[in-house]
């Protein structure tokens, strides 16, 4: 802006949009722009600019306390997001020390987004920060709980506490990597490789960490089976986003001995590292260990 009658200019400079910023309630970047050049010129501070109009999305709803732990508690990103900043997304709920409801969305050790919640309904929340109010939506059973959350184009699955005896979180392998298995598998991990077996031995899962640019789905193969294996078919390298990573994935059929044999090689990569795993069981039994081992660990696979 630029004041002529003054011989004085100022310039305002962001490396976001400013429209994300709440206009019905922070000054414009135009007010802050008018009171530089007011304040330089010896005049007193103007509200020009100031927002004016009611926030339509303000309400006198009020959640009843019993209600809202209903809410509490870790939502794992499930689909959607964006390329810009919901990418690879986990939602938290929380209380605060007055007793609001809080969401924090985070990547890892990075906050995306903090908003307090204010409920329009018991399944309509809005976010209140400085950020532009935008609404989170939840999916609730007949009984009140909370299934799912969506935010900005990007569902949540909530993390209920009865899958508890199903699923084992296992953290810190290989560097600060978190994942799940069956509760009941046996597991065991250093600082580069893990592996874990079901009860009766019937399938491995192995896993490890790698430089990023030194992987391959064969050389992999051939070391973990050894070099005496039938191999009977193996897949194309295919590529899938599944939780908050892309998997490249190849299938390996084999026999070793007189058993048929069957596995899966799956491989991710973040900026500093590769990852793999690698399940092999019966073939008869893969299929239901793909649905009921590999696709819940894809899913909860987090690099903090």
């Amino acid at each position: 802006m630029i004041d002529t009658a003054n011989k004085l200019a100022a310039t305002i400079l962001m490396n976001v949009d400013m429209t994300f910023i709440d206009k019905y309630t922070y000054p414009t970047e135009v007010t802050i722009l008018n009171n530089v050049l007011r304040l330089a010129a010896n005049l007193p501070i103007s509200e020009f600019g100031k927002p004016a109009a009611k926030d339509p999305t303000l309400n006198n709803y009020d959640l009843k306390e019993n209600n809202k732990s209903n809410y509490l508690g870790e939502y794992k990103f499930s689909k959607g997001g964006d390329a810009f900043v919901y990418f690879g997304v986990d939602l938290k709920i929380q209380k605060t020390a007055e007793g609001q409801l809080e969401g924090i969305i985070y990547r890892g050790t990075q906050v995306v987004n903090r908003f307090v919640l204010d409920f329009v309904n018991e399944s309509v929340a809005v976010s209140r920060n400085v950020d532009m109010p935008a609404y989170l939506k939840f999916k609730l059973r007949p009984g009140g709980e909370v299934t799912n959350a969506y935010f900005n184009n990007v569902e949540f699955s909530k993390t209920e506490k009865e899958n508890s005896s199903l699923i084992r979180e296992v953290k810190d392998v290989y560097g600060l990597v978190s994942f799940s298995i069956p509760q009941k598998w046996k597991y065991n991990f250093s600082s580069t490789d893990f592996s874990a077996n079901a009860e009766k031995n019937e399938a491995l899962l192995t896993g490890a960490v790698l430089s990023k640019d030194k992987f391959s789905f064969d050389s992999l193969f051939k070391t973990a089976v050894g070099l005496s294996v039938s191999v009977i078919a193996r897949s194309k390298i295919l590529s899938e986003n599944i939780g908050t990573f892309i998997w490249q994935q190849k299938i390996y059929v084999f026999k070793k001995g007189n058993e048929s044999l069957q596995c899966i090689i799956l491989f991710t990569k973040n900026a500093s590292a590769g990852y793999w795993f690698m399940l092999t069981s019966p073939k008869a039994e893969f299929t239901d260990y793909i649905q009921k081992v590999v696709n819940p660990l894809l899913i909860s696979f987090r690099v903090q």
